[in-house]
């Protein structure tokens, strides 16, 4: 429903150009729906991943582990094919045709992608991501499965690398729990029913340790610490490799939401031809941009882990309802921030018509290196055309 929902909203915006005529008087009805549908699309996306990581979390099947991977690069990739087909250079232009972009449009414009890539590079875990650790323990096993010695068992040490990967999955603490508490009956060989059932509740295996190693005692250490200490590495790796997944959907996204947010704030390249505006801009982008992609990508971080909490109920505290609290007052904040972008767009007046021209044709004599030395017709028709603007009254 959600990525149904993506698109329609995505399909809308497609066609907003059709009924979009700024010289008419139904411009308050089009901005509107240039509010609306970014909205939906972004609260939308925030939805589907709620929902995808309580399939992921209650699963039951074996495709449901998954869901979270596969919505995540679903949404990125039609966003990704948004900006190839929805929000083309032309299309932009024609959407922000005669209106100015507003100051807290360009901290939102800055600041949105890194809200993204926060939020799934935490969100990703809950998301589903871990349930690449056997596919990302499988990439390692051949490099790390020689062994000089035990060069001959590597098909036996990959398949004990998958049994211990599989008792990384459960709770490891209920065991090392149970284990203390019967430590003097498991010395005893008695009363070991509790850690029994915590080991059978696991469906784990031991590892399987070829008869042949099993005869020599210290040759049987060495392979079990050959295991242990090959799994490390593997086990560093997956986080690694899990966060690595996390930051490529959350990039993926965070490119593909830039067109939505153009539709926004009306931000783009183009001069507006409002100096004070143009200058706060720069201002903004070129002293704070790593401060306020810093600050988004902790409150993107911030809500997963709010929303973690919000997650699990308990009957022993309220907890659950506090964290709710904050993330629907940073989903409001967010929201009104969206709101602003869009509202505290205006209108270019003829005077900033005529700077954004003479300031684009300046700019564009610099970059292409056109003077009075080098391209002297040139120069002098541009120079020509540009003080005719500036007479215009």
């Amino acid at each position: 429903m959600t990525i149904a929902l993506i698109i329609f909203s995505l399909y809308l915006i497609k066609y907003l150009e059709r009924d979009h005529d700024i010289s008419d008087g139904g411009d308050g009805k089009r901005k509107l729906s240039f509010f609306a549908l970014p909205t939906i699309i972004i609260f939308s996306f925030f939805g589907g991943c709620y929902f995808s990581s309580l399939i992921v979390e209650n699963e039951v099947n074996k495709f449901d582990k998954y869901c979270g991977i596969f919505y995540l690069l679903l949404i990125g990739f039609i966003l990704l094919l948004s900006n190839f087909f929805v929000f083309t250079k032309e299309k932009l232009l024609r959407l922000a045709a005669g209106t100015k972009f507003s100051r807290i449009g360009v901290i939102m414009v800055l600041g949105i992608g890194a809200i993204i890539f926060g939020f799934i590079d935490n969100f990703g875990m809950r998301l589903g991501t871990e349930a690449l650790d056997n596919l990302f323990v499988q990439s390692f096993l051949n490099p790390l499965s020689k062994h000089f010695e035990f060069g001959k068992y590597k098909e036996n040490i990959k398949e004990n690398f998958g049994i211990i990967n599989k008792w990384t999955e459960h709770d490891w603490r209920k065991v090392m729990n149970h284990v203390l508490r019967f430590e003097k009956e498991i010395s005893k060989n008695k009363h070991m029913k509790d850690l029994s059932d915590v080991l059978k509740s696991y469906h784990c295996k031991p590892l399987n340790i070829p008869k042949a190693i099993l005869e020599d005692k210290d040759k049987t250490n060495r392979y079990v610490d050959n295991l242990r200490t090959k799994y490390d590495i593997i086990d560093g790796s997956k986080a690694m490799l899990g966060n690595s997944f996390s930051n490529f959907c959350a990039g993926l996204l965070g490119a593909g939401v830039a067109g939505i947010f153009t539709v926004l704030t009306s931000f783009d390249e183009v001069i507006i031809g409002d100096e004070n505006l143009e200058k706060n801009f720069h201002d903004i982008a070129e002293k704070f941009t790593p401060l306020i992609e810093a600050c988004f990508i902790f409150i993107g971080c911030l809500i997963p882990i709010i929303l973690n909490i919000a997650m699990k109920r308990s009957s022993t505290d309220h907890n659950n309802a506090l964290a709710w609290s904050i993330i629907f007052i940073l989903l409001f904040v967010i929201f009104v921030t969206m709101y602003a972008s869009y509202k505290l767009t205006s209108k270019m007046t003829f005077s900033n018509k005529k700077n954004g021209i003479i300031k684009t044709l300046t700019d564009l004599k610099l970059r292409y290196h056109i003077n009075h030395n080098v391209d002297k017709k040139l120069n002098n028709e541009i120079d020509r055309f540009i003080n005719t603007i500036g007479n215009i009254l």
